[in-house]
C-alpha cells in the first residue's frame, strides 16, 4: 500500500493568518495532510488494513469500526466516526435487509446518532429489536433519541423496558431524567442523588453520565454550587466526555465565570462547539493583548468557515451551535433565529429551546416566544434559567457579547 502508517485525510484547511478559503481537493487520492504516527494511528492502520485484506470477514469490520467509534467518544473528535461511517456504508443494508449482524446495526445507529440523523437510527434500532431484544442499549438509544425530539411518552417507554435488563443506576437515570423535563424536577433530582450514592462503586462512564444528568437538574433548580460540583466530578471521572465538558462551559458562561471557561477547554478544543464555548469566553474577557484578540479574530473565522461548510455538508447537525455562533460572536440575529428556528423543527431539547426564545427575544419576535410558552406549559418544564430568559437578566454570560 502506498501509505501504509499514515491516514489520508480529505478535508478542507481554513488558515486565517493567510486568509485562506475552505479547499476542497477535487482528487479524492490527494494527500494534503499526513497524521503523525501514534501509537493509536497505528493500530488504527493495522485494522483497517485486516478489513480491507479480508472484506467478506464481518469480524474484521466490527473491529475496525468498534475502534473508531470507540476512539471518537474518548478523543471527543468526530473525524473517527467519519472514518467508522466509510467503512461499514458499503455493507449496512445487506446487514439490515438479513439481520445477520445486530453488533453493526448498533454500530451504524451509534454513528447516525451522532451524526443527529435520528430517523436512520430509529429505523436501525428497530430493526434490531425486532431481531433481539436481548440488548438493553437498544432502548437507551431509542430513549435518548426521543428525548432529544422531544417525544418524552415514547423516551420513558424506552425507559421502563430497561427494567431488570439492566443496572438499578441506569435504570433510575433513564427514568428520572425524562420525568425531571415533565413536571417532576425535584422529585427526580432527590430520588436520582440517593441512587448514585447507593451505587457510588458502578462502573466510572455510567457513573459519570448519571453526575452529569445531575448537574443539569441542580442547575435548573438554581443549585449552582451543586450543579458545579456534579460537572467537576463528571469529568473527573470521564474527563474526555465533549458532550459533558460542552454543558459545563455553558454553565460557566452563564455564571459569567470566563477564567474557568478556558481552563476547562484549553486542552480540549477538538470540536466546534468546544471551540465556540472556548472564543466566547475569550470575547467576555475582554483582554487588550493584541495577540489574544488576533486569536479571537482567528477563532472566529474559522468558526464561520466551519459552519458555513457543515451546512453544505451536513444540512441540519449542529443547528443550535450555528445559531449561538451568529447571535454572540458574528451579531447576526436575523440569520440566528433562522437557524435556531430550523433547529426547533427537528430537536426538542431544553438547550434548542433556550437558543430559540433568546433568538425570539432579541428580534420581538412574539408568535415564536408565545410558541415556547406553550411548550413549557404543556410539558410542565422547569428551569430557573428559563425564568430568567423570560425576564431578559441574568445571563452575564450569553447575554452580553463584545463586538471585534
Amino acid at each position: 500500500m502506498k501509505h501504509p502508517l499514515f491516514f489520508i485525510i480529505v478535508f478542507f484547511i481554513s488558515i486565517s493568518v493567510c486568509n485562506a478559503a475552505p479547499f476542497t481537493p477535487e482528487n479524492e487520492n490527494l494527500v494534503i495532510y499526513q497524521v503523525e504516527k501514534t501509537a493509536l494511528s497505528e493500530k488504527l492502520e493495522s485494522l483497517r488494513i485486516n478489513m480491507l485484506e479480508n472484506k467478506t470477514n464481518s469480524s474484521d469490520l466490527e473491529a475496525y469500526v468498534a475502534f473508531s467509534i470507540n476512539v471518537a467518544r474518548k478523543k471527543s473528535d468526530p473525524r473517527y466516526f467519519g472514518y467508522a461511517k466509510a467503512a461499514l456504508q458499503p455493507t449496512i443494508k445487506q446487514y439490515f435487509i438479513s439481520g445477520t449482524h445486530t453488533g453493526l446495526l448498533i454500530h451504524w445507529a451509534d454513528i447516525m446518532q451522532f451524526m443527529h440523523q435520528f430517523d436512520e437510527a430509529e429505523r436501525t434500532l428497530q430493526r434490531v429489536i425486532n431481531i433481539s431484544r436481548d440488548n438493553p442499549r437498544t432502548n437507551l438509544m431509542l430513549s435518548a433519541i426521543y428525548q432529544a425530539q422531544g417525544r418524552y411518552p415514547e423516551a420513558l417507554k424506552q425507559c421502563n423496558a430497561l427494567f431488570t435488563r439492566t443496572s438499578m443506576l441506569v435504570l433510575t437515570a433513564c427514568i428520572t431524567q425524562i420525568k425531571s423535563l415533565t413536571g417532576n424536577l425535584k422529585d427526580s433530582f432527590t430520588v436520582l442523588s440517593k441512587q448514585v450514592y447507593r451505587e457510588s462503586h458502578s462502573n466510572a462512564v455510567n457513573h459519570a453520565w448519571v453526575l452529569s444528568i445531575l448537574a443539569e437538574m441542580s442547575e435548573r433548580l438554581n443549585k449552582n454550587d451543586q450543579a458545579a460540583d456534579f460537572f467537576t466530578e463528571s469529568l473527573r471521572l470521564d474527563p474526555l466526555n465533549g458532550f459533558t465538558r460542552s454543558a459545563y462551559a455553558d454553565f460557566l458562561l452563564d455564571q459569567g465565570k470566563y477564567r474557568q471557561v478556558k481552563d476547562i477547554l484549553s486542552d480540549h478544543l477538538f470540536t466546534d462547539g468546544l471551540l465556540l464555548r472556548y472564543t466566547m469566553a475569550d470575547v467576555h474577557s475582554k483582554s487588550n493583548h493584541q495577540s489574544t484578540r488576533q486569536e479571537i479574530r482567528n477563532n472566529i473565522e474559522k468558526l464561520h468557515a466551519n459552519y458555513s461548510l457543515s451546512q453544505k455538508m451536513d444540512g441540519d447537525s449542529h443547528l443550535r451551535d450555528q445559531a449561538i455562533f451568529y447571535l454572540y460572536l458574528k451579531k447576526q440575529q436575523s440569520k440566528a433565529l433562522a437557524l435556531a428556528k430550523s433547529n426547533w423543527e427537528i430537536y426538542k431539547e431544553p438547550a434548542d429551546a433556550r437558543i430559540l426564545l433568546r433568538c425570539a427575544h432579541l428580534a420581538g419576535d412574539e408568535k415564536t416566544i408565545n410558541q415556547l410558552r406553550e411548550w413549557k406549559e404543556s410539558n410542565r418544564y422547569e428551569n430557573a434559567v428559563w425564568d430568567q430568559i423570560m425576564n431578559m437578566d441574568g445571563l452575564s454570560g450569553y447575554g452580553k457579547g463584545t463586538t471585534l
